[in-house]
């Protein structure tokens, strides 16, 4: 959790966007979580449009929608960036029927019945500690990360190369630039409140990471 999956798949996404002349189709389900929020079917529904299929000829049930769907995605080549699935039937109806679309899905579950249809997983590591400084001295200038090279050190320990724990101390350090380094790892030495404190507000946080996960 919070290792960089949705990030690397939109960077992917972002990078060879130019190979796919039909254009780029994205469902993010991390914003479509909560009651009276958005179907399967209405998803479809949604990309019908994006694939210009007018509103008056997109059938009402979830099987005819994906037939339609399929129909539309034929001999087009598109990629499809799935964000945050939870299952399988979440993905399975929104793949394009095309040979030359790509379909990208980022998960916190294992989708084995993806790998069924043919999918290959790639699991995402941790940032090693030169790439996690790196990151760091990105976010608060290079010559203030070198001034206290051993609170870095320990600072990237802490973050244990999650990129979501490295840009929110990266953004607590820019929040206070007046502050050095070692503040922050001195409010970050209790391990009983470190998720606590792993927080750049109330909608950025570590530990809302994991609660959304768990």
């Amino acid at each position: 959790h919070g290792v960089g999956k949705t990030a690397m798949g939109r960077l992917w996404a972002h990078v060879n966007a130019h190979r796919f002349a039909d254009g780029v189709l994205h469902v993010d389900y991390a914003s479509l979580r909560g009651p009276g929020l958005p179907s399967v079917a209405d998803i479809i529904g949604s990309l019908l449009r994006a694939l210009g299929v007018p509103e008056e000829v997109i059938p009402a049930s979830l099987a005819d929608r994906t037939g339609l769907y399929r129909s539309q995605t034929s001999g087009r080549r598109l990629l499809m960036l799935i964000d945050d699935a939870q299952h399988a039937a979440q993905v399975q109806p929104l793949i394009p029927n095309g040979r030359d679309c790509v379909v990208i899905v980022s998960s916190r579950a294992g989708l084995d019945e993806l790998l069924i249809d043919g999918a290959e997983r790639v699991r995402l590591k941790p940032l090693g500690d030169t790439s996690s400084a790196e990151l760091l001295a990105e976010m608060i200038g290079p010559e203030r990360a070198g001034a206290e090279p051993e609170a870095m050190s320990r600072l990237v320990e802490i973050c244990g190369g999650l990129p979501v724990a490295l840009r929110i101390c990266g953004a607590r350090l820019a929040m206070h630039e007046r502050r050095p380094v070692r503040w922050l790892v001195e409010l970050l030495g209790d391990s009983s409140e470190r998720l606590e404190r792993l927080s750049a507000g109330r909608d950025s946080s570590l530990q809302a990471v994991f609660d959304e996960a768990y």
